[in-house]
């Protein structure tokens, strides 16, 4: 298969080094319609630690389709003035999550499919960035991914005929959970 940045970012993220910001930053202020390949640069963009990426990965943290990635590079840079920014996407996220569970999709449903990885994200970035309450916090947040992976594990047990529409909508959120799940 094809080998490009979004393939081998993980790889690459322990040993990139702060010459990478120039060339990432770049590549990163000009569009690509490649999605994958701009997470990517983002992430390795704050690994490199450029002084001068800040700026990008914020205004990334902004837009939707990049903010996860934004999130870990925020994590990796290792500028503690980002912990403000942090803490407002994570409040953000939980909000979110919270107002937007009903009573036909509770909260945990919530956190698995749209909130989870931006909250996942930055209890990661924030422990990366050395704020003093974010180990209590990541250990919450492992709690309840873990919880919901065992719920999901026991309900795919559950056997459904095509008429159980309950048993249907339930297997397809374990699905769909799974898939972000394992996409992190």
């Amino acid at each position: 298969g094809k080998v490009d940045l979004a393939t081998v970012h993980h790889a690459l993220r322990p040993f990139a080094k702060l010459e990478w910001g120039a060339k990432l930053r770049e590549s990163l202020e000009k569009f690509s319609p490649d999605l994958a390949g701009r997470q990517a640069a983002l992430v390795l963009l704050g690994a490199s630690k450029d002084p001068a990426a800040l700026g990008i990965i914020t205004e990334a943290a902004q837009k939707e389709d990049t903010k996860n990635a934004a999130i870990e590079a925020l994590g990796w840079l290792g500028r503690p003035e980002a912990i403000p920014l942090v803490r407002a996407l994570l409040a953000r996220a939980e909000r979110a999550c919270k107002s937007q569970a009903t009573e036909d999709e509770p909260a945990p449903d919530v956190f698995a499919r749209r909130e989870g990885s931006t909250i996942v994200e930055c209890a990661l970035a924030l422990y990366r960035l050395g704020e003093p309450e974010a180990l209590p916090r990541l250990l919450e947040v492992y709690g309840r991914v873990r919880l919901l992976g065992r719920i999901f594990q026991n309900a795919g047990k559950r056997r459904v005929a095509e008429t159980d529409l309950q048993g249907i909508g339930i297997l397809k959120r374990i699905h769909e959970g799974n898939e972000k799940l394992q996409d992190r």
